[in-house]
């Protein structure tokens, strides 16, 4: 005697299994920032908006804490846009995330942490920083680059996974160095858990 496995709706449908004897499945995958924003409402985008850069000096152009005790702060996405410069708009970027320094002291003003959950009322238990068109970027002092990418001229999102982790505390900037002055916005989505 054989047995039938249900689909367990109790709507009486048998499960397919294929010539390989294997089971037939199907499943929604849906990504985790997507779920806490719908979830828990805990889901954010920072930017620098769009600036443009005063030299082909380096730029501390954006700066996120985490000051909530009990979660940590998780990065979905990087988003950053170029218009390659001022001439042939075909120059790159080299964008540093830099961690353990001081600061911001001079040069900056509030970024707004934006719930993507238009319906929640929560607000991110963070501080942000972003440049304010004065200097060469915001002052820091110290620390070191985590990770470096060069990005070409135009529009790039950088899926990172939700990496790096931010725990109570913990700090982080976004600097870049253009081969040619222009036009550059720096956004990030970040989630608690």
């Amino acid at each position: 005697m054989s047995e039938i496995i249900k689909d367990g709706r109790g709507r009486g449908y048998s499960a397919e299994v294929n010539d390989k004897h294997q089971l037939l499945t199907e499943a929604v995958v849906q990504r985790e920032e997507s779920y806490i924003a719908d979830k828990f409402g805990q889901t954010y985008v920072i930017t620098t908006n769009s600036i443009t850069l005063n030299s082909t000096n380096r730029h501390v152009l954006l700066y996120i804490k985490n000051n909530n005790t009990t979660k940590n702060l998780y990065h979905a996405t990087l988003e950053v846009g170029y218009n390659g410069g001022s001439t042939n708009y075909n120059r790159s970027l080299d964008l540093q995330i830099l961690a353990g320094f001081t600061g911001p002291t001079v040069n900056h003003t509030e970024a707004v942490f934006n719930n993507v959950n238009f319906t929640s009322g929560n607000t991110a238990e963070a501080t942000g920083y972003k440049w304010d068109g004065v200097g060469d970027g915001m002052t820091i002092s110290g620390g070191g680059v985590v990770n470096e990418a060069v990005f070409p001229a135009g529009n790039m999102i950088v899926e990172t996974y939700g990496m790096p982790i931010m725990g109570f505390d913990d700090y982080l900037a976004i600097s870049v160095k253009a081969e040619e002055i222009g036009k550059i916005s720096v956004a990030i989505r970040l989630f608690y858990k």
